[in-house]
């Protein structure tokens, strides 16, 4: 759709088990449901905002299996949740969330009740979602099991914690995220149940990185975390591989989270197979695998190794495009790759360009360029 249904919920009540519901380049103003279906509704550039901003935009609440998906949409609630499931085992990826919250009775993004096996992966959160006391980004509530919540962006997130499991919430593995909670803590458990949090950098929490609250008898593992400038780290007894050092993103200011090199992230997430990087070496710490910027340093057009971007490496470079008429493969010696595309080409020579002329001649430290 759009072009075979007038609306993503009459694409779904014509839809059958196994069917997948695919939503091109547009803007939806739709409260959807998936009817218990075992569907995929995926979007393309396309974003989803509730009709009616009382009731969430995307409702799992009537046992849709294992396999039921949303995946690929920009979301913007109102007053209620963005995704509510309850008793069903949901996947959530690949979507952006955003809304400013508080008035609604489910006060999160993502809230799971009775849910099993669900995977909340590869999504983006932010803005301001909820009232201090009650809300969270995402909210595990009574007879959750066995979810997995693994590969997500939070930022800046304020008025409550990021993550929030409420009451006997079994199973839960927490890893590979960036949480950036400003206000109150960045995971908080209450009740009972069992929750393992591993491998994420949890940052800027005024109060816990990690807090066990109010009934707290859960068994909380907390492994290879970077827990970096919070109020306080965990206020029980966390186990190996924590650290509290800086995690040194490219441009944090700025958005930018993946890790420089030199980062204490690198390499020091949980040993274990299971968790390694794609490319079979030890976890990254993180919601990113670390990928070496395509230079000799850090963001380093230096052709001459001089530390400084000036006219001999522009010479290098306009030799390389020119004369030799091949571009530059990451690897080799001399890349001058300013894009980390992995290729040096003109578009590389239009950034250097501009830096070497458009600001008359200027020359600037490799360490000062954008990653």
């Amino acid at each position: 759709m759009p072009g075979d249904a007038p609306s993503i919920q009459m694409a779904i009540e014509w839809a059958s088990d196994g069917d997948t519901v695919l939503v091109g380049g547009v803007s939806m103003t739709e409260n959807i449901d998936f009817l218990g279906k075992r569907i995929v509704v995926k979007g393309s550039q396309a974003s989803l905002e509730p009709a009616n901003p009382n009731l969430p935009v995307v409702t799992m609440s009537s046992g849709e299996p294992r396999g039921a998906e949303l995946s690929n949409f920009y979301i913007h609630s109102g007053a209620a949740a963005g995704v509510v499931c309850n008793g069903t085992s949901p996947i959530i990826r690949d979507c952006y969330f955003t809304s400013r919250l508080g008035q609604g009775d489910i006060e999160a993004m993502i809230d799971l009740t009775n849910a099993s096996g669900a995977v909340i992966e590869n999504n983006e959160f932010s803005g301001e979602f909820a009232p201090y006391d009650v809300g969270a980004v995402i909210r595990l509530n009574d007879g959750c099991s066995n979810d997995t919540i693994a590969y997500n962006l939070v930022y800046p997130f304020d008025n409550g914690a990021v993550i929030a499991c409420r009451d006997n919430v079994e199973g839960l593995l927490i890893h590979n995220n960036n949480l950036w909670a400003a206000t109150s803590h960045g995971v908080l458990v209450e009740g009972s149940g069992s929750v393992d949090i591993r491998n994420n950098i949890i940052m800027h929490a005024p109060e816990y990185a990690v807090y066990c609250g109010v009934g707290c008898t859960s068994a909380i593992t907390a492994e290879y975390n970077c827990v970096y400038d919070n109020g306080g780290t965990f206020n029980f007894t966390a186990g190996v591989g924590n650290f509290t050092d800086d995690p040194e993103f490219r441009h944090s200011d700025g958005y930018d989270f993946r890790l420089r090199t030199g980062s204490p992230c690198i390499d020091a997430g949980d040993p274990d197979p299971f968790y390694n990087d794609a490319d079979g070496s030890r976890n990254d710490v993180g919601f990113l695998e670390y990928t070496e910027a395509c230079c000799r340093s850090l963001g380093n057009v230096d052709r001459s190794l001089d530390q400084l971007v000036t006219m001999g490496d522009l010479t290098v470079l306009i030799d390389h495009l020119f004369i030799s008429l091949t571009p530059l493969v990451c690897v080799e010696e001399g890349n001058v790759d300013l894009s980390a595309d992995k290729l040096v080409t003109m578009g590389d020579l239009t950034v250097m360009i501009d830096y070497l002329f458009i600001c008359l001649g200027c020359v600037f430290n490799c360490a000062d360029l954008p990653y």
